[in-house]
């Protein structure tokens, strides 16, 4: 079984929030698991985004294996 993904800067992925669709994000900064407020999977994001507030930074935010709309989370987007 392949090892998973973890994130690094510059990787592009799927930036989910209080809208019902999947904003794009890239890496900006990840977060070393000895840092005491998160894990290797929290990231610091830059979202794109023209038409709401959230087009900019977000910080310290959580890995979700899945999508999930309405919580701060990011995930890698689905391969096609």
């Amino acid at each position: 079984m392949p090892d998973a993904q973890k994130p690094s800067i510059g990787r592009i992925v799927h930036y989910w929030c209080d809208i019902d669709r999947p904003l794009a994000a890239i890496v900006i900064d990840t977060i070393a698991e000895d840092d005491r407020l998160a894990s290797a999977a929290h990231v610091n994001l830059h979202v794109f985004n023209r038409i709401s507030r959230l087009d900019g930074e977000v910080a310290n935010v959580p890995f979700s294996a899945f999508p999930t709309p309405g919580v701060d989370r990011w995930c890698w987007p689905p391969r096609v």
